[in-house]
């Protein structure tokens, strides 16, 4: 059972009244209530622990249910304007659901910032998401917001990574840096991609792509990885962006039409 009460200070330091709800069994153990307003909770603190005779606190009504006790307690606190009114504790005048919404203030969000920064959700946290979110597919609509979103308010948005910035992560990823060092596909993996790339259609030739060089000489090549590797270039920044200052674009990009074989 829920009860709403009203609890009268005899003080000095505080307004008089405080109103709330809570369970009855709880009032009946010398229950209060409890403050988190800024300008009032270290006092209500302070005066419980040193003066606890001030405090007496009454039943008004009492309800089946914790949804139906907040709506009293929010008729009574919207009735005598208990946000509005010096002779009242509280700071708001109730919330049928049972819950008060606040919004953050800037200060407040910089401490959740900090408090969150660099943690990690642990390996069964991880497992539970995955197993919320399996099976439910995104609608087109879902998909279309979340694409518009990160348009605007990706934190990669407007920014490049330097060139030496470039040349750590390609230096990082060779030789037995490179994840896939010293591996093979098994037996089974290369029949499933077997499997997947049947009756695709395979191009009739290579692209052919014409290679700036840091001079401003151009070249013309039609197996851009082998070009890379003998000159030991980055395969996917070449063609992006540069690589140690070559750039590679396709023919058929810049207005060229290749042929068939």
């Amino acid at each position: 059972m829920y009860c709403v009460y009203l609890t009268i200070y005899g003080g000095n330091k505080l307004p008089p009244f405080y109103i709330g709800y809570s369970t009855i069994d709880k009032v009946y153990k010398g229950y209060n209530g409890t403050v988190k307003s800024k300008k009032y909770i270290d006092i209500w603190k302070e005066e419980r622990r040193i003066n606890p005779r001030l405090f007496t606190t009454r039943i008004l009504s009492k309800h089946p249910n914790k949804f139906l006790a907040s709506i009293e307690e929010s008729k009574i606190l919207t009735f005598f304007d208990a946000k509005n009114n010096p002779l009242y504790i509280n700071m708001h005048n109730g919330c049928p659901s049972g819950k008060m919404h606040f919004a953050h203030t800037n200060e407040s969000k910089e401490k959740l910032r900090k408090a969150f920064s660099g943690r990690k959700h642990t390996e069964e946290t991880v497992e539970k998401l995955r197993l919320l979110h399996k099976g439910k597919p995104k609608s087109i609509e879902h998909k279309k917001k979340i694409s518009d979103h990160m348009k605007t308010h990706s934190y990669w948005l407007g920014k490049k990574l330097t060139e030496e910035h470039k040349e750590k992560i390609s230096q990082k990823n060779r030789g037995e840096g490179n994840p896939f060092y010293d591996k093979k596909h098994s037996e089974e993996t290369k029949a499933r991609m077997s499997k997947t790339r049947t009756g695709s259609k395979c191009p009739k030739r290579r692209n052919t792509y014409q290679i700036t060089k840091p001079d401003g000489t151009i070249e013309i090549t039609t197996n851009i990885t082998e070009y890379c590797l003998s000159r030991n270039l980055d395969r996917s920044h070449i063609c992006k962006t540069s690589s140690k200052g070559f750039k590679a674009k396709k023919l058929s990009a810049l207005g060229f039409s290749i042929p068939s074989a």
